[in-house]
């Protein structure tokens, strides 16, 4: 299995995750996901998440001259995650979700530079999606509760929001399995 196959995989079985609950459980779905942006345990662990993982990869990138820098790595980690708890903590799980958002698309996009398949450009399209709706979220968290709330606005739209999410995570899954 090639690396696209593998981060296909992985996209496929993460979309479907992610919207099968609207899609079983819609009530219960909005009721999370409009109470989301001001989820103050899951902003801490999403923000901690991310600038561990910012960290990881500020670590692997040579940086000339600054490479000195990358000693205190591990002390200026904790204490980014505990200002960023302290001093931004409205609407902190819908900043630290679209960090993560930035975060997630380099493995995808590192996996599809290296296939020859000419749908790799899905995976691509993809993770330019992402890297864009993460650039909003943290720009401005407040978009996504009003996306939550146009988007969800009732228990039917919620099960086609989670059925479109899962045919997408289906169609991610068959291409890791057959073509990549």
């Amino acid at each position: 299995m090639t690396i696209l196959a593998k981060i296909s995989l992985i996209t496929g079985v993460v979309f479907m995750l992610l919207h099968l609950p609207c899609l079983i459980s819609p009530k219960l779905s909005r009721q999370f996901l409009f109470s989301f942006s001001r989820n103050k345990p899951l902003g801490w662990i999403l923000t901690a998440v991310s600038i561990v993982w910012a960290a990881y990869l500020l670590n692997q990138v040579p940086l000339g001259k600054f490479d000195i820098a990358k000693d205190y790595l591990m002390i200026l980690t904790p204490v980014a995650i505990g200002l960023i708890v302290f001093f931004m903590d409205e609407l902190l799980a819908a900043r630290a979700l679209g960090g993560l958002f930035i975060l997630i698309p380099a493995p995808m996009l590192v996996a599809a530079r290296t296939s020859d398949s000419t749908l790799r450009l899905i995976i691509v399209l993809i993770a330019y999606s992402i890297v864009i709706i993460g650039i909003i979220f943290v720009l401005n968290p407040y978009k996504l509760r009003k996306l939550f709330v146009k988007v969800l606005a009732s228990e039917g739209s919620t099960r086609i929001i989670g059925a479109t999410g899962a045919v997408v995570g289906l169609l991610l899954i068959a291409l890791s399995l057959t073509v990549y």
